[in-house]
């Protein structure tokens, strides 16, 4: 898990960014799920430090 491991954390983002992306469409709150986004983005950052 640590070979690679930036990569795989730009891997993680797109994947919660896309899922942010297809929540907000199905539930028309797409600045409540931006700032999730940033929200994640952060604890993630964190997470893979």
């Amino acid at each position: 898990r640590k070979r690679g491991r930036r990569r795989g954390s730009d891997d993680w983002m797109m994947g919660v960014y896309a899922e942010s992306r297809a929540r907000a469409a199905s539930d028309h709150s797409g600045w409540f799920s931006f700032e999730c986004f940033e929200e994640l983005k952060e604890s993630g950052r964190r997470l893979w430090q």
